[in-house]
């Protein structure tokens, strides 16, 4: 099992490490041991937890290698990620500022709107 983990990839902050599954999916494995399946599960954890700032920041740049994008549209460091809705069709999904995946453009409405943090052009930005 040694030969699938990586003591040092340069796409995680400084004592993260990074595991490869059988599958060939890639986990991110924190300074404390906890496992986590993707850059965006890893930033939400952190912002979750209270991590400081600089590791947070140390990790948007890398969302883009699992698809996430920016869109000017969308509120200050959200970004947005096309996936598979079925076999043919393709859906937009949203991540929040703290790392939050959304699944559909209702739900990141109703999110926006509970959240009383957005402007009305901000959540029309998502539609």
């Amino acid at each position: 099992e040694s030969n699938n983990l990586s003591q040092a990839d340069h796409f995680v902050p400084e004592g993260w490490r990074t595991f490869y599954g059988k599958n060939g999916k890639v986990y991110y494995i924190l300074p404390n041991g906890k496992k986590l399946p993707s850059r965006r599960s890893a930033l939400n954890y952190m912002v979750s937890n209270g991590f400081p700032t600089e590791y947070t920041e140390a990790i948007r740049p890398f969302l883009y290698l699992e698809g996430w994008e920016d869109n000017d549209s969308l509120p200050r460091k959200w970004k947005t990620k096309r996936v598979k809705n079925g076999f043919k069709f393709m859906k937009r999904i949203f991540m929040t500022e703290n790392g939050d995946r959304i699944e559909t453009i209702a739900q990141t409405v109703r999110y926006m709107e509970s959240s009383g943090l957005y402007s009305n052009s901000e959540m029309e930005g998502i539609l």
